[in-house]
């Protein structure tokens, strides 16, 4: 991170507004590439001394201009609205009508934010709600003797057990889509349902997820390009010079002609746009090349280039099959439905918090806003909510942890109390 804070900024208010613009989408783009996370509109101040609205019109339309997903949450709530709308549309053409709960977890949201009640739902989503109910019939009433109840509970206990000897961790929706039962009526979170089932939950992390979508991906893709008859020159994130910067691989084509390939681990309905292909057009123009591979786990490409051929989510599954490479079908699919929930993005910030409040007890004597940022990494408004109040919470902390007196709000709602452990 301060390698990219610390590049020259410096003549940027010279400059004319397109090109302000294109310098702030630069910088966001090798942000996220680079270290996983989305820039804030306060380091957008601090690093350029803009205001981001005279430039773009919010934090989503900022990063919708680089096809980068924002939680639904952030978003302006008629494209919210359209997405729980298309979400309930697929599901239901699959013929698992989602509840209430299923919609919040997979969404990140809260559907009384956008809808009245899931029947308002259903009616904008153009499915007979008459569907949804008879789904809720067969998940809640189907089986329902204790004796009934219990074969459930051991159906997704071993269900569990049977995934995470393959290596996978499946959700609740997984869950629920292949064993034909309601999860929340025989269990309270899906922590709870691992924990019965002697495994340790390892869908904490929202950034380490994605970081093990990429590396799947790039491995099978390599298999693949192998079979293809090409010689793989560089992979960018096995590349301890240049790590996770520039094309994804480059390889060489049984022509011997040198081709860049990138590659997005997303899920099957991301909607791939223009400027992610774009990305790979300016690596080959840098580099005077002409040949690119777009490989995506998406299914949803809406757009191409003369020079680039894409390969979707369904191609990529057809060419495995084509070259003999079945057995690794199953982990894309993972890779285009495995997600994390509201729960887990919860937990994951709880976990932020905790770290920054032991990195303030460690640290001799009162670190300054800057220096607890550029050691872990992070935003400190993201996990607290009062900017203006940092100074005097490092200093509480501190003062607290000394006094021996150490329950401190952890919540940046000033909710959540944390009783820290006291030496």
């Amino acid at each position: 991170m301060n390698e990219i804070k610390n590049e020259s900024y410096k003549g940027i208010n010279k400059l004319s507004k397109e090109e302000k613009k294109k310098i702030l989408l630069n910088y966001l783009q090798k942000v996220y590439k680079n270290e996983k996370r989305l820039v804030s509109k306060r380091e957008i101040r601090k690093v350029f001394h803009v205001e981001l609205y005279n430039y773009f019109d919010n934090l989503f339309s900022m990063y919708q201009e680089l096809g980068i997903e924002v939680p639904l949450c952030f978003c302006p709530k008629e494209y919210a609205i359209k997405k729980i709308i298309e979400f309930v549309k697929e599901r239901s053409k699959e013929g698992a009508y989602p509840t209430y709960k299923e919609i919040e977890v997979n969404l990140g949201i809260s559907i009384r934010s956008y809808f009245k009640n899931i029947r308002e739902i259903y009616k904008k989503s153009n499915v007979n709600f008459r569907l949804y109910k008879e789904r809720i019939y067969y998940l809640g009433y189907q089986l329902n003797s204790d004796e009934h109840n219990r074969d459930n509970i051991v159906k997704i206990i071993n269900f569990i057990r049977d995934k995470t000897k393959k290596g996978f961790y499946p959700g609740v929706p997984q869950i629920q889509k292949e064993l034909e039962l309601a999860f929340y009526k025989y269990f309270n979170s899906i922590q709870e349902a691992y924990e019965r089932a002697g495994i340790k939950y390892q869908r904490i992390c929202p950034i380490v997820l994605g970081k093990n979508k990429e590396r799947i991906l790039t491995k099978i893709v390599i298999l693949l390009l192998r079979k293809m008859q090409y010689k793989i020159e560089r992979v960018s994130i096995f590349d301890d010079e240049s790590f996770n910067k520039g094309e994804d691989i480059r390889a060489i084509d049984a022509n011997g002609e040198e081709v860049l390939i990138e590659l997005k681990a997303y899920r099957k309905d991301y909607n791939i746009i223009k400027r992610e292909i774009n990305q790979l057009c300016s690596y080959l123009i840098e580099q005077r090349l002409s040949k690119g591979i777009f490989i995506t786990t998406s299914n949803k490409v809406n757009c191409n280039s003369p020079k680039i051929e894409i390969i979707n989510g369904f191609k990529l599954i057809s060419l495995l099959k084509q070259y003999g490479l079945q057995k690794f079908i199953k982990q894309i699919i993972w890779v285009q439905e495995e997600r994390t929930n509201l729960h887990e993005r919860i937990a994951f910030t709880e976990l932020k918090r905790k770290e920054i409040i032991d990195f303030i007890i460690n640290f001799k004597g009162i670190p300054t806003i800057k220096q607890i940022e550029s050691s872990l990494f992070l935003d400190m408004r993201s996990y607290f909510k009062d900017v203006h109040n940092f100074d005097y919470l490092i200093k509480e902390i501190k003062n607290k942890f000394n006094n021996g007196n150490m329950q401190l709000c952890m919540d940046h709602q000033q909710k959540l109390q944390y009783n820290l452990p006291v030496s």
